[in-house]
């Protein structure tokens, strides 16, 4: 079966996603935060996941896109579909959310 990548969030690279979803876990830390309600702070920024293909789950694509700031020990996966801040170097903290400010302003 063919895969439609035409929509929106698959034009959202993980880079960016993280650039949203670990900021918004270092202001809620020390508490945990669901899949859902890092999907529902994006779309807040902005985001828009108009899913085409059955196959493509917002859901997944940012916990795809965690995975990699939970190898590196940013954050960590508490359970299923939860995420927890660990910690992140103020610096790349805010390298993360200027990318994710300069995609929002530049997409049409």
């Amino acid at each position: 079966m063919e895969r439609h990548t035409s929509d929106q969030s698959a034009r959202i690279p993980g880079a960016i996603l993280r650039g949203g979803a670990v900021p918004y876990l270092a202001r809620v830390a020390p508490r945990d935060a669901s899949v859902t309600e890092l999907l529902g702070h994006l779309s807040n920024l902005g985001f828009r996941f108009d899913a085409i293909s059955p196959y493509d789950r917002p859901s997944k694509r940012l916990s795809d896109a965690l995975r990699w700031s939970e190898r590196r020990g940013f954050i960590e996966r508490t359970s299923r579909g939860r995420y927890r801040y660990v910690h992140v170097p103020r610096t790349t903290l805010w390298r993360m959310q200027d990318r994710c400010k300069t995609f929002l302003r530049e997409r049409p």
